[in-house]
């Protein structure tokens, strides 16, 4: 772990500020423009496909009460030797949402993990070190962890992150290096701008947010309390335009979500690309929100 956080002090004196090579990305008053590119968390794998994906985040309204934050750092990091593909129950083209029995993600099969060695991630007064190394023949879902504190996420939009030869066996990525930039804080505006509401009587459920520098979005909405992911249906929508969706009465109809206490979360990404171990790596900076919706009685 010694390399990894030395790198990460490295790191910091370099880029104090944003880098040169950063762009500023999409700008504008929060909301209304076009995105970029689609969620860095795919609801499908195909073979032969690499995934290289690091997202750190912060969270905003963590418990149901709409209090707390947290953050993570969120790794993506696999070959994909078989395709996987969960089939929605119903797809909703026109804003680009997906009706799911059960989370998409759990239906991805063994593939076979990269070995990180460590991931260092420095920003503000955070430094932490990561461990990431797999065993073989381990499940393939993404990795998660909260991290100890939040640094400079939201305050300064900016994190800086490596991996280096941490002397870990197996250690795959020895050169990656790279700033993640962060969108402003997700700020929900409606259905409304209180942490819990009930769900509205009928008609779809029109999703509105504020938030400026994303290149892409996600939003799913889900039961508030899963006990069994694995049968427990989920709405996922990867909006074209930041700042606004609409889920459609038929999708909250067929997830039967009015009757039950669910939860919506609002994730505005932050993208960029880098190349590590020979492949190109995209870092994610995300900042989210949430939105709890009673069941109507």
């Amino acid at each position: 772990m010694r390399h990894a956080t030395i790198t990460a002090l490295l790191l910091l004196g370099l880029c104090n500020a944003r880098c040169s090579d950063d762009s500023d990305g999409p700008a504008g008053p929060g909301s209304g423009y076009d995105l970029a590119l689609t969620s860095p968390f795919p609801e499908t794998l195909s073979l032969n496909d690499r995934l290289r994906t690091v997202v750190l985040r912060y969270e905003d309204r963590v418990n149901l009460d709409g209090r707390g934050t947290r953050c993570t750092a969120t790794s993506l990091t696999l070959d994909v030797t078989s395709a996987t593909a969960a089939s929605p129950a119903a797809i909703d083209n026109a804003n680009r949402c997906r009706l799911y029995t059960a989370a998409p993600e759990l239906a991805w099969a063994r593939q076979r993990p990269l070995c990180v060695g460590a991931y260092a991630i420095a920003s503000g007064n955070l430094q932490e070190a990561i461990t990431f190394c797999p065993q073989p023949g381990a499940s393939a879902v993404r990795f998660e962890q909260t991290l100890s504190g939040c640094g400079g996420f939201a305050s300064q939009r900016l994190a800086q992150i490596s991996s280096v030869d941490e002397g870990v066996e197996g250690d795959a990525v020895t050169d990656l290096m790279g700033n993640v930039e962060f969108p402003s804080a997700v700020t929900i505006t409606g259905p409304s701008a209180l942490p819990i509401v009930t769900w509205p009587a009928e008609g779809d459920l029109t999703l509105t947010w504020e938030a400026s520098g994303a290149t892409s979005a996600l939003v799913r909405v889900e039961a508030a309390t899963v006990t069994d992911p694995s049968a427990s249906p989920v709405i996922v929508c990867n909006p074209s335009r930041q700042g606004r969706v609409t889920v459609s009465q038929s999708l909250i109809a067929q997830a039967n979500f009015r009757s039950l206490e669910a939860r919506v979360r609002i994730t505005s990404f932050r993208d960029r690309e880098v190349t590590a171990a020979g492949s190109a790596w995209r870092l994610s900076g995300a900042t989210s929100s949430n939105l709890t919706l009673q069941a109507r009685r």
